[in-house]
């Protein structure tokens, strides 16, 4: 049973992190495209834009090697290579933030925020981040979302 347990927990951490990842936080905008909340839409989508530029361009100047060290040789694996920050956590506490601000339900808000911690959790427990990285992530991923708030 001792066996079991770390492989179950490593499991459900791996399908927690796939929350913040690139294919789901993209169908999360086209859901709210397809609800008709277009002014969300273009914010939502534009705010997933900037997270990844933002930070690949941090991730250029500022090389953080990720705990489990990644091999790389070319610009583009070194930057997947790079830990530092966690995009992975932006992109869900961005999405987390938009939507609970926007769609103004408490119980959405506060499992949306349950979801953005587990992600952000999930990423340090997988050996991918630091705890620093997913802070990071964290603040940038709020700071987007004020931004794309403040553009309404």
């Amino acid at each position: 049973m001792k066996r079991l347990y770390p492989a179950l927990r490593r499991s459900f951490f791996e399908d927690v992190t796939a929350l913040g990842g690139a294919a789901l936080t993209t169908l999360l905008a086209l859901f709210v495209f397809f609800l008709n909340i277009v002014p969300l839409w273009y914010q939502v989508t534009l705010g997933l834009i900037i997270i990844p530029v933002v930070s690949v361009v941090i991730r250029h100047f500022y090389f953080r090697p990720r705990p489990r060290i990644e091999p790389h040789t070319t610009w583009a694996e070194k930057m997947y290579a790079s830990s530092f920050p966690s995009i992975h956590s932006a992109r869900i506490w961005f999405v987390a933030a938009m939507l609970s601000l926007s769609l103004k339900n408490p119980f959405i808000a506060i499992v949306l925020l349950l979801v953005a911690f587990l992600v952000s959790y999930s990423r340090v427990t997988l050996e991918k981040h630091d705890s620093i990285d997913g802070v990071a992530g964290t603040v940038l991923g709020l700071v987007v979302a004020a931004m794309m708030l403040m553009v309404e």
